[in-house]
């Protein structure tokens, strides 16, 4: 859980997973082999983001309303294959009550060989698809968490989801000043500015009168 949670503008997060110091041993860059991570540069970005980049092995960011992006260093079969980086893109599509539609897909860097873009295609399949073994152990969770949450007990227990983790003297995570970047941002990961920025701007969006885009100051 060592990394930052950043707020980057009302609606869209980030979250990266990295190493606290900067002489830590990889995996470097999301787990993404060195011949293609060589190629990496500062030319788009600061150094300083570069460098965020390079102690990186985990990123998750949401694009408000419902575009998200995962990369990390991922293998179907440890026991024969290194993990190596993937890269998914994925939308959620509302498809009625209680019901959402994930499309999904892998993508690669142009510079890779053949080999690495058949090595990560695999890597992702098997670990974040639908017969992934990471997507399974996810949406088994998400299943329950809304039936319970609808359910008669819920209701009559008056059930509602908490997300105070990160709020003044709640949990560890705290704000940092240093982030090479724009947003509100907090070391560690083990807070939830992020899923309230996300549904803050949700619910400031249905209240706002028909036609009108809702204020905001960030």
């Amino acid at each position: 859980m060592m990394g930052y949670h950043i707020q980057a503008s009302p609606g869209h997060s980030l979250s990266f997973s990295m190493a606290e110091y900067a002489d830590e041993p990889g995996p470097n860059f999301f787990g993404f082999p060195e011949s293609i991570s060589k190629h990496f540069d500062s030319v788009n970005i600061s150094p300083e983001q570069l460098e965020v980049a390079r102690r990186s092995r985990v990123f998750v960011g949401n694009v408000f309303p419902n575009f998200s992006i995962l990369a990390l260093p991922m293998t179907e079969d440890g026991a024969n294959h290194a993990p190596t980086g993937i890269l998914t893109i994925r939308t959620w599509q509302p498809k009625g009550p209680g019901q959402i539609e994930i499309w999904n897909w892998f993508v690669g860097y142009k510079n890779m060989t053949p080999e690495q873009k058949e090595r990560t295609y695999h890597a992702a399949l098997g670990t974040f698809s639908l017969g992934g073994s990471f997507e399974m152990d996810d949406t088994e969770p998400w299943l329950t968490v809304t039936r319970t949450g609808g359910s008669v007990a819920g209701e009559l227990l008056g059930f509602e989801l908490n997300y105070e983790m990160g709020m003044p003297g709640i949990g560890m995570a705290t704000p940092v000043s240093d982030w090479p970047g724009p947003g509100k941002v907090y070391w560690t990961r083990y807070e939830e500015g992020v899923q309230r920025n996300l549904y803050q701007f949700y619910a400031d969006m249905m209240r706002a009168e028909q036609g009108e885009w809702p204020e905001f100051e960030f």
